[in-house]
């Protein structure tokens, strides 16, 4: 035997340091440790309305948080305000140019790098692939669903919606897929409206909440799509689109409450307003559809410093939990909202050695801080 190790010294030493070097990767996944986080999209609210409702006392979950701020969807590369590409740019931090994803449309998206199409996002783009990824068998729990099948869990990756074929509808609630534990893409409101506002009449709110189970560490994704669809319905100035807002107030609260023994992170915000714009060519005030509505809100219970582009809720999740996004290729587009403005553009314009990952994060220890009792 040691005649043969002498012989094969090379091909040992190769092997040794193969070994080594999977050993010390092993090691690096195995000594993150994530934490908890929740993400929810309350789909389509407008921010003077949203803000109205604040000020009134109608959501008092939102109230509860630090931090409620002014948010403004990306519509850079001449891309209006819809459901599939914004909800591509949040679940990236990335802006068309590299998703794909411009439009609800798949023939007007650019495939590749759009898979399926133009349907869906590229999977490695998302927080949901990239946390797995990043934390490997430390990984949390990571769990979610979506009110719209079409725009949301197409553009994820889920059979459904555009994306055939497709079981189903009462059978999509997927395992292990698209960087997810368990996906419902069952379709449904939190309220009982008529079918051809939603397609369904299960009420997403008691689904959502048996998916979100206390069993640390976990991130949760919930989207919920009753303001849009009651806004296209009964336009901006109705009772339900208000009540729809206030629904979506209700059941966050339930969730957060169920978990808030585990001290999660939590971000609230839309991917888009909904009317309340002059059209562009009668001037006339559109109150049921969100070509040009840029502009929502963001709340949240960690340390933000500053209003919000959608491109940097995926940015500011990765940077609570101690993923170094600077590093990642092709370079996020958004930036933490845990960081000041004045070193963006200095961060965004190099990229970062691994040796220097753990100084960059090890500067910036945030603690969450609860809602108001």
């Amino acid at each position: 035997m040691l005649e043969w190790i002498k012989k094969h010294k090379f091909e040992v030493a190769i092997g040794g340091g193969i070994t080594a070097l999977g050993a010390y990767l092993l090691h690096r996944k195995l000594t993150r440790i994530p934490k908890n986080v929740l993400l929810f999209s309350w789909d389509a609210v407008q921010r003077d309305i949203f803000q109205e409702l604040l000020d009134e006392g109608s959501l008092p979950f939102i109230q509860s948080l630090p931090h409620v701020v002014d948010m403004t969807c990306n519509t850079e590369f001449d891309v209006g305000t819809a459901t599939r590409h914004q909800h591509a740019i949040m679940f990236s931090g990335y802006l068309v140019n590299y998703t794909g994803i411009r439009s609800n449309e798949p023939e007007k998206n650019d495939s590749p790098p759009a898979r399926y199409g133009g349907i869906s996002i590229p999977r490695a783009y998302t927080v949901f692939t990239r946390v797995r990824q990043w934390f490997g068998p430390n990984k949390p729990y990571i769990a979610g669903g979506t009110g719209k099948p079409v725009n949301v869990g197409d553009m994820l990756g889920f059979p459904g919606g555009l994306l055939k074929p497709a079981p189903p509808l009462e059978q999509r609630l997927y395992y292990n897929r698209e960087g997810f534990d368990v996906f419902d893409d069952m379709a449904g409101g939190i309220a009982e409206y008529p079918p051809e506002i939603v397609g369904s009449g299960h009420n997403i709110g008691d689904r959502f909440l048996a998916i979100a189970e206390n069993r640390p560490p976990f991130f949760y994704m919930f989207h919920f799509n009753d303001p849009d669809h009651t806004g296209h319905k009964y336009g901006t100035d109705s009772a339900d689109y208000r009540r729809s807002i206030v629904n979506c107030d209700q059941v966050t609260g339930q969730i957060f409450k169920k978990l808030a023994s585990s001290n999660p992170a939590i971000i609230v915000t839309s991917d888009h307003g909904m009317g309340c714009y002059p059209h562009p060519t009668t001037g006339e005030h559109v109150k049921n559809t969100h070509g040009n509505s840029p502009y929502t809100f963001l709340a949240t219970n960690l340390p933000i410093v500053s209003d919000a582009y959608e491109f940097d809720v995926t940015p500011t999740i990765y940077h609570y939990l101690g993923i170094p996004y600077h590093c990642f290729s092709p370079r996020i587009q958004g930036e933490s909202l845990m960081l000041p403005k004045a070193p963006k553009e200095e961060l965004a314009t190099r990229e970062l050695t691994l040796e220097e990952e753990e100084e960059l994060l090890a500067s910036h220890e945030f603690e969450v801080l609860a809602p108001e009792p």
